[in-house]
């Protein structure tokens, strides 16, 4: 169902309330077979595995507090969480790599293909400026994909909300949207969606690499720029859970 690729896309936010506020981006991100990760590295000189350079993978960015390679880390996080795996599965991460020094993906997807379907999702969520992670378990059999929100992820959030996934997935193209619902209400929603430039596309993944070499910094001031403009408009700050520091 997907191969190593490079994803061209745009994400975007929509905020309905207490007041609107969006913005859309252009985001290219990288879908890499977490069992074959040199096999990205093979399409480009600009890009390594555990090793500096414009853009590289590195095992240790990835379910931080796990030991391991990636592709255990992943499988044994689906499993604890409750996926059925029967060996044969495919596992590809939709994320970020480092980028010259700089790492950060505010969510990173690991799509889980069993019998060339995409049979489940983790999705492993980050936090700023608290850099924690927290993961979320769709089974892609049991619709509709309505998860609880239980992890602080914004100070312009509460976690009295629900998360509504939406997925569209093929060899071409991608898409996601969460949707955040409090009560009936929608309050919020976010998207992704991008065109998958195979890596043996060699000149088009170049040229996409050089046009964007400071992704991670990019998204990273795109975080901070958006959060001052809220308190421009006085959307309310709402403090870290007391809860999460005790469990930390």
């Amino acid at each position: 169902m997907f191969k190593n690729a490079l994803a061209k896309g745009r994400v975007w936010h929509k905020r309905y309330t207490p007041v609107e506020h969006e913005f859309e981006y252009k985001l290219n991100s990288f879908l890499l077979d977490v069992d074959n990760p040199q096999l990205l590295s093979n399409s480009s000189k600009l890009i390594s595995v555990n090793k500096f350079n414009i853009y590289y993978f590195n095992d240790a960015n990835y379910l931080r507090g796990e030991i391991g390679e990636l592709k255990y880390k992943v499988r044994k996080k689906l499993i604890n969480l409750g996926a059925r795996l029967d060996g044969t599965e495919k596992i590809f991460l939709l994320g970020q790599l480092s980028n010259l020094g700089i790492y950060f993906s505010p969510l990173n997807l690991y799509l889980c293909v069993m019998s060339d379907e995409c049979r489940y999702v983790l999705a492993e969520v980050s936090n700023t400026p608290w850099n924690e992670r927290h993961y979320y378990l769709i089974d892609m059999q049991n619709k509709p994909y309505v998860i609880k929100k239980d992890f602080h992820v914004s100070p312009f959030w509460g976690l009295n909300q629900d998360y509504h996934w939406t997925f569209k997935f093929s060899h071409d193209n991608l898409y996601f949207q969460i949707d955040n619902y409090q009560g009936d209400k929608k309050v919020f929603s976010a998207g992704y969606t991008a065109r998958l430039i195979p890596t043996d596309n060699t000149t088009e993944l170049q040229q996409q690499i050089i046009s964007s070499p400071w992704n991670s910094l990019k998204i990273i001031s795109a975080i901070y720029y958006h959060a001052f403009k809220l308190l421009i408009k006085k959307v309310p700050f709402v403090p870290y859970p007391q809860s999460h520091k005790k469990k930390g």
